[in-house]
């Protein structure tokens, strides 16, 4: 099953490594988002050093996560995965929107030395 998500990332989980029984290395990190909205969150995961570096999901970004949710059983106990096969962050934690903005206006006084103080 695939969903779009979009929210907001309230936690990035330890990133896990490691080499394979084949000798390919491998990396994959949890993410949980906070759906927009709503307070439903969802724990995905994002598979692979590349995929983790082209997403470079931080906490605060506000993302679009296309998401394949599938269950599995082991040893007559069911498992649910939720994996993200793209995301996009539509706004970066370190954007502030709401940051004030200066601006600076030129002093065009020409008798600014004439200040009695």
């Amino acid at each position: 099953m695939k969903t779009i998500v979009k929210g907001t990332i309230i936690a990035a989980l330890e990133r896990r490594s490691g080499v394979s029984g084949m000798g390919k290395e491998w990396a994959s990190q949890d993410f949980v988002m906070q759906e927009a909205g709503s307070e439903d969150k969802i724990k995905f995961n994002v598979f692979g050093a590349d995929n983790l570096a082209n997403y470079n999901l931080k906490v605060n970004d506000e993302v679009e996560a296309t998401i394949v949710v599938t269950s599995r059983e082991y040893q007559g106990k069911w498992f649910i995965d939720a994996r993200a096969i793209h995301c996009q962050v539509l706004l970066t934690a370190n954007t502030n929107t709401n940051a004030p903005t200066t601006s600076v206006i030129p002093d065009t006084n020409p008798n600014i030395g004439d200040m009695p103080f």
